[in-house]
């Protein structure tokens, strides 16, 4: 009976130590979401106006990019604004882009964009992960020069006389890069 004891103390350790690491890989991917990012747009006067709902956190850092140009061409038409928005309470918001000082018209792509993590704010990166490995889903990229993932979200904006509509989009339509020189 003695040596039942203590081997079935050894095997009851040894039960509730691979609970318990069981519990904390759970509990680590319990921090992981998928990063949602919606947009809609409406006019504000003659500016395109952008609200964003979002699962990022509070502080969260976000880069507008919207553009319609073809880089490999010098060319008037050329057209990219940027402005950078913070998320409070799941929102951000930005009251005004315009075409060169006109009304947007046409085809426009909207990459809205998170930068590193470390950049981000301590409470940020309490939620994301210090490289952010806790987000996860088709907006979270892995950035393999700085062993992080950073935000990327692409929008197709259609804006026709009183009308505006946003649609995820898997590339640039109407934004054309430089080619690399091989």
């Amino acid at each position: 009976m003695r040596k039942t004891i203590p081997s079935l103390t050894v095997l009851l350790l040894l039960i509730c130590s691979v609970l318990l690491f069981s519990i904390s890989i759970a509990g680590a991917k319990g921090n992981e979401f998928e990063v949602a990012i919606e947009v809609t747009a409406h006019w504000n006067e003659d500016l395109l106006a952008l609200d964003i709902e979002t699962n990022l956190p509070d502080e969260t850092e976000l880069m507008l990019s919207i553009s319609r140009a073809n880089y490999n061409d010098i060319s008037p038409d050329n057209f990219m604004a940027q402005t950078k928005v913070t998320v409070v309470d799941g929102k951000a918001s930005f009251e005004g882009f315009s075409h060169k000082g006109n009304k947007m018209a046409g085809g426009y792509d909207l990459c809205i964009s998170m930068s590193l993590p470390s950049l981000q704010s301590d409470a940020v990166r309490a939620v994301i992960g210090e490289k952010g490995e806790n987000m996860t889903g088709d907006y979270a990229k892995e950035d393999p020069d700085f062993e992080s993932k950073m935000v990327e979200a692409i929008f197709t904006v259609m804006a026709a006389n009183d009308e505006i509509t946003v649609t995820p989009a898997e590339d640039y339509q109407y934004t054309v890069f430089r080619e690399d020189d091989e």
